[in-house]
């Protein structure tokens, strides 16, 4: 599209907006030309020492972060709050950063287990305002109990107690959701090293009580049935000894510390295979 004329692109010999205009005349380069050639670099120059003077905008965080906390706490929120090296640009764009802020600091006070806190979003004075979130994050819920239930049959005994056992949650940690969630990891491992190869976690349900303050897990673990071996075969040239496989004995438990692992076959034994080491 052509520029209105006296607009830039109108001179001919010029492209502009996908236009193209041809010089006619070979009109050349005079004083006249030279003085306004020297006279748009001098401008240039000019501006470029201007940004090169102006100071780059550094990151900040997107919003700041006011209340009484601890001090690690405080530290993992301006994390997920993050930086931003962009300035704020009008009102809405601050009252975007805060709300989003605020956001991101409900998800570490929960995941912490904090979840009595009272969190706001908030702005300052002007058009282009300082955005902030204030936090009062309330006391720290504490763990209860866990409970581990069986889905389709417990476990022999031994089993049962290396399951509760490796949950090592104490009743009155902290509430934290990482310990929640790998505690449940820790079960699985302990069921699956004694024997039960098809173990799987069921959907958990964890009770946040405002009452008492506390976090009650409850896992539920579907075990399977009791995967055992059905006899070696070894094929190799190499140093393995064969006498040593042949000391698990046929129909013996298949844990993660017998001599060699295989899929497990339909009539819960470990199928027979081909070692090769």
């Amino acid at each position: 599209m052509k520029t209105p004329k006296g607009g830039l692109g109108e001179r001919p010999g010029d492209s502009f907006g996908g236009c193209r205009y041809t010089r006619r005349g070979g009109r050349t380069l005079g004083f006249e030309g030279l003085g306004r050639l020297l006279h748009a670099l001098a401008v240039s120059a000019a501006i470029g020492a201007q940004l090169a003077a102006s100071p780059a905008w550094a990151a900040q965080p997107r919003a700041a972060i006011a209340g009484e906390m601890d001090p690690d706490l405080r530290a993992a929120i301006v994390r997920a709050v993050g930086e931003t090296d962009r300035p704020i640009d009008n009102r809405f764009e601050a009252r975007r950063r805060a709300s989003a802020a605020a956001e991101d600091a409900i998800a570490v006070l929960r995941s912490e287990g904090y979840y009595a806190y009272d969190v706001a979003p908030e702005l300052g004075e002007g058009d282009t305002p300082a955005p902030s979130v204030r936090i009062a994050p309330g006391p720290r819920f504490r763990l209860a109990r866990p409970t581990l239930e069986w889905i389709g049959g417990r476990p022999d005994p031994v089993t049962e107690l290396a399951a509760q056992a490796a949950l090592a949650l104490d009743a009155g940690g902290p509430g934290r959701a990482a310990d929640v969630v790998s505690a449940e990891g820790r079960a699985v491992a302990a069921v699956q090293d004694r024997g039960y190869a098809d173990v799987a976690p069921q959907p958990r349900q964890v009770v946040v009580d405002h009452a008492d303050q506390t976090v009650q897990p409850t896992y539920r673990l579907a075990t399977g049935p009791l995967v055992k071996l059905d006899g070696i075969r070894l094929s190799t040239n190499g140093r393995t000894g064969a006498a040593w496989l042949r000391g698990s004995p046929r129909g013996g438990v298949a844990t993660s510390t017998s001599p060699t692992m295989w899929p497990a076959s339909s009539d819960g034994c470990w199928t027979p295979a081909s070692t090769t080491p």
